[in-house]
């Protein structure tokens, strides 16, 4: 538990840079914060999703990669419906 705390707490900081340019990004587009976080959700959502179907077939278990995209899809769909 305490490595898993470390790696997620490693890898806030490796994002941060990239959370601060899309803020920059969407400052200078004229694009309001409450627009951009349910975007950087989805995008982190579908990697998330892709990784763990990606693990799934490389297991054999091409079934519950095609679960995992499905729910990752409706995850999405869910995130983006109060836009």
């Amino acid at each position: 538990m305490k490595r898993l705390f470390c790696l997620l707490s490693a890898l806030a900081l490796l994002l941060q840079p990239v959370r601060s340019f899309c803020s920059e990004l969407a400052q200078t587009a004229g694009v309001a914060e409450a627009y951009l976080r349910p975007v950087l959700k989805c995008t982190g959502i579908a990697l998330l999703t892709e990784l763990c179907a990606a693990l799934c077939r490389d297991a054999g278990q091409s079934a519950l990669a095609n679960a995992v995209e499905l729910c990752g899809s409706a995850l999405v769909i869910v995130l983006s419906l109060p836009l």
